[in-house]
């Protein structure tokens, strides 16, 4: 480890990240306004270098409207990296590209369900990167899906989902930080949406949106 300005210190300093997800980790994070998104402030915070794995639309099993991008379908172009995470679920939820089968515990083949998709990802990584740190976050919360919210006919919330991932992860033993319950991220107010999210959004964080995830992010990668 080194030491960075001011005291810090970081185990990640000259380390790499492969930074997996939707639009919120792709570059611009779902919108043209955002110019450094979680994983660039952390990572110049601490003296890394990040590939953005962040696909628009997509998820663990969703691979976006007409794609085939989804987390479970690309993983096998992931480079080698000193540290993994992926963060992801809100379009799962959404049910952009494939409606939602959420399935259940035991399921490991994305084309099945949600869960499935989840583990595939998981065991590929733990397999393919076994050195390395992997770490998930789930979704944070979205003013149309606060709480038990059900999607469609789907009766599958977005608390649900991230269930999934926190049960799913605990099998292959790969932290996770739980942001749809912890994330701080009160975007069903419209008051904090003006604050935090782009243009009022209530899916995806503005400059000052990611700077407040990382600083929760930050310590829990630290840790790992």
């Amino acid at each position: 480890m080194s030491e960075l300005a001011g005291g810090d210190i970081s185990q990640w300093s000259g380390k790499t990240w492969g930074a997996i997800g939707d639009s919120i980790t792709s570059p611009g994070g779902g919108t043209s306004t955002v110019d450094k998104l979680y994983h660039d402030l952390i990572a110049a915070e601490v003296g890394m270098a990040v590939t953005n794995y962040g696909v628009g639309g997509t998820g663990w099993r969703t691979p976006g409207s007409g794609g085939s991008n989804a987390i479970y379908q690309r993983m096998t172009g992931f480079a080698d990296h000193d540290l993994f995470t992926v963060f992801a679920g809100t379009n799962d939820w959404d049910e952009v590209g494939v409606s939602m089968t959420l399935g259940a515990f035991g399921d490991t083949s994305g084309a099945t369900s949600f869960y499935g998709a989840v583990d595939e990802v998981l065991a590929y990584l733990v397999t393919t990167f076994p050195t390395r740190k992997i770490a998930a976050f789930t979704p944070i919360q979205r003013g149309d899906a606060w709480y038990n919210l059900q999607h469609g006919t789907s009766g599958v919330s977005l608390q649900d989902v991230s269930t999934a991932i926190l049960t799913v992860a605990a099998k292959y033993n790969v932290p996770v930080l739980d942001l749809y319950k912890r994330g701080g991220m009160y975007v069903q107010d419209a008051g904090f949406r003006s604050a935090y999210m782009s243009s009022s959004s209530n899916v995806h964080p503005n400059d000052a949106g990611h700077a407040r995830l990382a600083k929760i992010m930050r310590p829990f990668l630290d840790g790992l």
